[in-house]
Formats: structure tokens, C-alpha cells, sequence
């Protein structure tokens, strides 16, 4: 399975101009410290560009003429500039609930941002939203953004492999952060960096509103919620890749079957049933070895009358609901492909091909 097709368990957003809407008053505070400072004022496309870098990183592109002596004084202006902008700023629409949304299904959410943090704790504080973020990385506890640390040491700590973690920006350093650590990407054209520019970072979706990045989102981490690993028998470390089909109670003794989509080594999606017989769920591909048709009709019907055996709707091949082997009509010697499945926690789960 590729990296782009495995479910999303970790979200990552970036802060300023994806949550926050804080671009301009980051911007302004940028330009009106050069004015204090008699620098080279840097244009609105220029400030807003090295939002989401480090602080320092930031003001060495936006202003390149600024000295390294006159730094701790830009610093202490742009922080007066900023504050008093600070106490206006607010959430774009829809973030908190979007928030809570991923909170309230397990999802677990972090931070990482071109933010001090220093900063962040006091933005987080602001909004009351300490509870919705397991943990947080801020630019001046390592390397900023583009390299890949932020998200890297996210993943570390939350215990989830960057292939399988999604981050959320507004510009194409959170895009290219991602890239470089292996993970895949959404861009927000909400914020600083204008959707010409995120676009060349080729994130998998681009967003005009958080409307949209639910629509977007959700899907992705609702199937993780249907997958989950367990331990390979015989191995203490090996996992294999199981999906979640149904709830147990959902399959009858010698009852209806249900149909589902089952993907094999090359990727390619089959279709399959599971039906439950002598207490166990049973899983095959729904192809007759006679003909190679599905083989219920009405549909989820795969019983015949004695409730032992899967008939073949079309040309009656009979095969073992136990172990799907032929046990008469056409289909000679061929049996049923059978699907490793289980019950576990309440639902019906089949082992998927990796």
C-alpha cells in the first residue's frame, strides 16, 4: 500500500494563518518595526511570505538589510507591534469546532508552528484550546520549518509513523516540511502564501475554507478509525494491516452475508463477503471459480437452504461455508479465495494485503 492511500492517524496543523487568522497583523508587525527601525520597509508580499519560518529566520528574509546588532531591537519592536494587534486576533471560522470535532472521534491533533514557545502557550491559553492538542513543536525549541524536525519529533512522541500523519498549512513551508519528513500534506489558501505558490508545493488537496478542509479531512481519519494493526502470529513485532468490515452482531449464524471491498497486493480492489458459520466469520472473494461472477443474488444472499453451503446464484456451484472449497456443480476442483478474519472489540475485522 502506498504512503498516499494509508489511512490518516495523526492531523498536524500549523498555527498563524491556518487556525489563527494572524497573517496581517504578523505582516504589519514586520513592516512597521523596519519603519521604527528606519530599514527598508518590506512589501505585503514579503512579510507575509516568511510567515511560519522562525522568528529570526523570518526577519533575516523579510528585511535582508537588517544588521545583526540592531536584532534584539526589531525583536522588542515587533513583540509591541504584535501584542497590541494580539488581543484582536480570532480563530478562522469553524476551526474550534472542527477542533473538537477530531477530539471527540480519537483523532489525535498537534502543532507545529513557526511560533516561540513562549507564544504558543500564551495563544493556546488565549483561545482555550489546550485540551484539543496532544503535544506541540515550536520553532525555537529546534530547526525550523522547512526541515522536518518539527514534525518529525510530533510523530515520535505520539507514536505514529510520519507515512501516516497529515499536515495542514498555509504556506509551502509547512508543505515542503512535510515532504522532507515523509508525511503528506493539505495547504489552506486562507493564509500567507497565495494558492499559485502552495499549489507548486503539490500538497494532495488544496482548501479555500476550513468548511472545505473538514470535508476533506474527516473522510481520510474516519478510515483509520476502521483499520488497525495486530501482531503477526509466530512474531513478536511483525504487524499486519486488518480493516474493520462490520459489527460482530451484525452477522447471523447461516444468515445474510456482508459485501465489502478488499484490497490485494497490488492495490487493486476486489470485491468480498463475510458471512458468519459454526460461530466464526467467514471472508472470501465473491467470484464463482466457474464463471467468475459474484455470486449472490438478492444480494448478501451466499447460503443455500441447508444454511452449510455458499451457492453460486447464477449456475449453482456449491462450496464449503467453512473453508470455501467445492463441494459440487461447476466448479470442479476450485475453491473460494479465503480472507484471514476475526471478531475483535465488537466488529468483524479482515486482514488486509499490504
Amino acid at each position: 500500500m502506498n504512503s498516499a492511500e494509508m489511512p490518516v492517524e495523526l492531523v498536524v496543523f500549523d498555527w498563524d494563518g491556518t487556525l489563527m487568522d494572524s497573517t496581517q497583523a504578523i505582516a504589519e508587525s514586520i513592516q512597521l518595526s523596519a519603519r521604527d527601525l528606519g530599514l527598508p520597509v518590506p512589501s505585503d508580499t514579503a512579510a507575509s511570505h516568511v510567515i511560519g519560518l522562525g522568528l529570526k529566520d523570518a526577519l533575516q528574509l523579510a528585511v535582508p538589510s537588517l544588521p545583526a546588532e540592531l536584532m534584539p531591537a526589531f525583536l522588542e519592536r515587533y513583540r509591541v507591534h504584535y501584542f497590541e494587534r494580539d488581543q484582536h486576533l480570532a480563530p478562522f471560522e469553524g476551526a474550534q469546532a472542527f477542533l473538537a470535532e477530531l477530539l471527540a472521534l480519537g483523532v489525535p491533533a498537534a502543532v507545529a508552528t513557526g511560533k516561540s514557545r513562549v507564544g504558543l502557550d500564551r495563544a493556546l491559553r488565549t483561545a482555550g484550546w489546550e485540551r484539543y492538542f496532544q503535544t506541540s513543536r515550536c520553532a525555537d525549541e529546534g530547526r525550523p520549518k522547512p526541515d522536518p524536525w518539527m514534525l518529525l519529533e510530533v510523530c515520535r512522541q505520539i507514536g505514529v509513523a510520519p507515512s501516516r500523519t497529515l499536515m495542514i498549512g498555509d504556506t509551502t513551508h509547512d508543505l515542503l516540511m512535510a515532504e522532507s519528513a515523509g508525511a503528506r500534506s493539505i495547504a489552506v489558501t486562507y493564509g500567507a502564501h497565495p494558492k499559485e505558490t502552495l499549489a507548486s508545493a503539490q500538497p494532495m488537496a488544496l482548501c479555500h475554507s476550513i468548511a472545505q478542509l473538514r470535508a476533506v479531512v474527516l473522510p481520510l481519519v474516519s478510515d483509520s478509525r476502521s483499520r488497525t494493526a495486530f501482531e503477526r502470529p509466530g512474531s513478536s513485532s511483525a504487524l499486519e494491516e486488518w480493516q474493520r468490515v462490520c459489527a460482530s452482531d451484525q452477522l447471523i449464524e447461516g444468515g445474510d452475508g456482508v459485501r465489502f471491498k478488499w484490497r490485494n497486493a497490488a492495490a487493486a480492489s476486489l470485491d468480498a463477503f463475510v458471512i458468519r458459520f459454526e460461530g466464526q466469520p467467514r471472508a472470501y472473494i465473491n467470484q464463482c471459480r466457474h464463471v467468475p461472477v459474484e455470486m449472490d443474488w438478492p444480494q448478501g444472499k451466499f447460503f443455500d437452504e441447508s444454511g452449510r453451503y455458499i451457492v453460486c446464484a447464477t449456475h449453482g456451484a456449491l462450496y464449503s461455508a467453512q473453508d470455501g472449497h467445492c463441494q459440487g456443480g461447476p466448479c470442479g476442483a476450485r475453491g473460494l479465495r479465503k480472507l484471514d478474519s476475526r471478531d475483535h472489540d465488537g466488529g468483524v475485522w479482515i486482514r488486509q494485503s499490504a
